[in-house]
């Protein structure tokens, strides 16, 4: 073995002292050598020292080569350990039986000193490779938790900064007499303000609950208001598309005092809302039209908040069908669809997406009713 190259760690259990020896001359050169006599002391030597692989003897007395390995590999540090049987017994049914109680080779004796070198030099050769492969791993799970909380830590930063610009944003609007022109530059701004914070709350909101540190806590809100938040600050996206939105409260066109009363998080609920219309809207036709419809319906039992999204055209890509049932993670495509369906389960509703080519898209999601919790 090179100098300065670290020597591995082998145990080799025998009840025989004479074929330890014979073993370890024939490996001590290049590893560090560790015995045990019996089943019980090779046990307690694992559980003590790091050991990186077993020549373990199968014909001995209390307890065998098969009830040591068997014992071994029930074992967190034991499993990685790979077992080499070293026996007198040749026949096919021990060597089958070495291998189902967890062995990796088999040796017979008399042993053959280059043979033994080199098996031992190929399993150890695999325990490093897969030493190495859990180290990467472990890099990799590192750094992308470490990416992933300095994105949600200048996430948070940016919030504060942009709730600040809405407020004075909203405070030049109204207190400086500004001209027509001047005017329609601040709302511009303060649109594209309103959008940037909401992305920037989505998200904040999105990696707690995938992170698993979101907690509901239901309130009631208008969903009409969201709506026509969204319709006020995508005006211009409309207004490029054509799209004509339509709005039904509970089977009739909507008035002006409507409202529409749901139990759930008002950051989540906007982004759902924003999204899904977003995409009906940028992917229909020029022209093309959005419909929502809004009503209650009683079942099982209770009332439940209905909200349908119809438009003329694939409101989401064709692969954000499977990632309903299963995240793409990692992807663009089909992650979009996959995070509303979050953000509505985790505010205990549901959501259902149908496509027909002469139809069009319609997500129906469904939320409690006000009456179905104790909030106002």
């Amino acid at each position: 073995m090179s100098e300065g190259v670290e020597k591995h760690n082998i145990l080799i259990v025998d009840d025989l002292v004479s074929n330890i020896k014979t073993l370890a001359e024939t490996l001590r050169k290049e590893h560090n050598i560790f015995v045990a006599t019996s089943g019980k002391d090779a046990l307690a030597l694992v559980d003590n020292e790091s050991i990186d692989l077993i020549l373990l003897d199968i014909v001995m007395p209390e307890m065998d080569g098969y009830e040591v390995c068997k014992s071994l590999k029930k074992t967190d540090v034991g499993k990685k350990i790979p077992v080499i049987f070293v026996t007198v017994l040749s026949e096919s049914l021990d060597e089958v039986r070495a291998l189902d109680a967890g062995a990796v080779d088999f040796i017979t004796k008399p042993v053959h000193a280059p043979s033994v070198r080199a098996k031992v030099a190929n399993h150890l050769a695999m325990v490093d490779m897969l030493k190495t492969i859990e180290k990467q791993n472990i890099q990799i799970l590192e750094v992308a938790h470490a990416k992933e909380e300095m994105n949600h830590i200048t996430q948070t930063d940016l919030r504060k900064p942009l709730e600040r610009i809405v407020s004075l944003t909203n405070q030049l609007t109204w207190t400086t007499n500004p001209t027509d022109e001047q005017i329609n530059l601040l709302q511009g701004l303060l649109k594209h303000t309103y959008r940037l914070s909401n992305l920037l709350n989505s998200s904040i909101e999105l990696y707690n609950i995938r992170n698993n540190r979101y907690r509901f806590t239901p309130k009631s809100f208008d969903f009409l208001t969201l709506v026509d938040d969204f319709l006020m600050i995508e005006k211009e996206q409309i207004e490029e598309h054509k799209a004509i939105v339509r709005i039904q409260v509970h089977g009739s066109p909507r008035m002006s005092r409507d409202t529409f009363k749901v139990i759930g998080d008002v950051t989540l609920g906007y982004s759902i809302v924003s999204s899904i219309i977003l995409n009906a809207i940028t992917q229909s036709a020029s022209g093309g039209v959005v419909s929502l419809f809004f009503e209650t319906i009683h079942s099982g039992g209770k009332n439940n908040s209905i909200i349908k999204i119809h438009s003329e055209g694939r409101a989401f890509v064709e692969k954000d069908q499977v990632s309903l049932a299963v995240p793409l993670e990692g992807r663009r495509k089909g992650f979009e669809l996959y995070a509303v369906k979050l953000m509505t389960e985790v505010q205990k509703g549901t959501l259902q997406y149908d496509f027909a080519e002469d139809f069009g898209s319609t997500i129906t999601l469904s939320f409690p009713s006000v009456d179905s919790y104790n909030v106002k």
